[in-house]
């Protein structure tokens, strides 16, 4: 994301921030008892939402337009994904990439 949107060192360091606030609280939502799943649901998209907004405070009318572009674009490769695919076990640690360097 950094590249594509050339973000700044401190736009990089706030997204950072905010997907990793996002990762632990997503993390946070999916432990416990699947059945309970559903009820979480209007929780991570509110949590989902709220971190979007955040990020289009951070980010110049430029970068918003070419994150939505990037947006749109995953939306057409999930299309083509088979049912099902992306389920399963997965590492409990968030997952958020190239965090900021220190220094």
């Amino acid at each position: 994301m950094e590249k594509r949107l050339g973000l700044t060192a401190d736009q990089k360091t706030k997204v950072y921030q905010v997907e990793l606030d996002r990762a632990k609280k997503m993390d946070a939502m999916r432990t416990g008892n699947p059945a309970d799943m559903k009820s979480k649901r209007g929780e991570m998209k509110a949590s989902m939402d709220k971190a979007k907004a955040d990020l289009d405070n951070i980010l110049t009318a430029e970068q918003k337009t070419k994150m939505e572009t990037l947006r749109a674009e995953q939306r057409e490769k999930m299309k083509d994904r088979k049912p099902g695919m992306g389920r399963g076990k997965k590492d409990k640690t968030p997952v958020v990439s190239n965090p900021p360097s220190q220094g």
